[in-house]
């Protein structure tokens, strides 16, 4: 496959993950190396790639060389280095083993942080009392196992304030 069409398809699927969520937290990095070579990091966190396993690729160890790689994933991260001729091959190698999967394109329904974090505030206990939510200038009952009311409780673990 030519360069060109390497990197079409490596939009493509960068593209189709972009969900106006997915992108802010993840991506795509290609760097260089000063060994000289490249370095591919693809985040899979939130794709239909996350769960999939890749056995790994690597060969010519001699990183002081030209003509060596290694490709891998671990924690949701497909990883690839090679010497300073290997970035389209980097490329290919995440391209076959992503187009194993049948849907390689498609996002899986997952929740976004913000969905998973109000799913949570939902789910904390009501507001049971009798002692007041220690939170200054809140009126409201406490819940159980703390402090405060389950608003204020959201916001000490959260950092920011619930809004449904």
């Amino acid at each position: 496959m030519s360069t060109v069409r390497l990197l079409e398809c490596l939009q493509q699927w960068f593209q189709a993950q972009c969900d106006e969520d997915w992108e802010h937290g993840y991506g795509v990095e290609i760097a260089t190396m000063s060994n000289p070579g490249w370095s591919l990091q693809i985040d899979l966190t939130g794709t239909i790639l996350e769960e999939k396993s890749f056995s790994g690729l690597e060969y010519g160890c001699d990183e002081g060389g030209h003509d060596w790689m290694r490709c891998k994933v671990e924690e949701a991260q497909f990883t690839g280095n090679g010497g300073p001729t290997k970035l389209p091959e980097l490329i290919q190698t995440f391209l076959n083993w992503a187009k194993t999967e049948q849907n390689w394109l498609a996002v899986p329904p997952y929740q976004s942080a913000r969905e998973l974090d109000l799913e949570w505030y939902r789910n904390l206990s009501e507001e049971t009392g009798p002692e007041l939510c220690r939170r200054e200038g809140c009126g409201v009952a406490r819940i159980a196992q703390s402090v405060f009311c389950r608003r204020h409780q959201f916001e000490q673990v959260k950092g920011y304030l619930p809004t449904e």
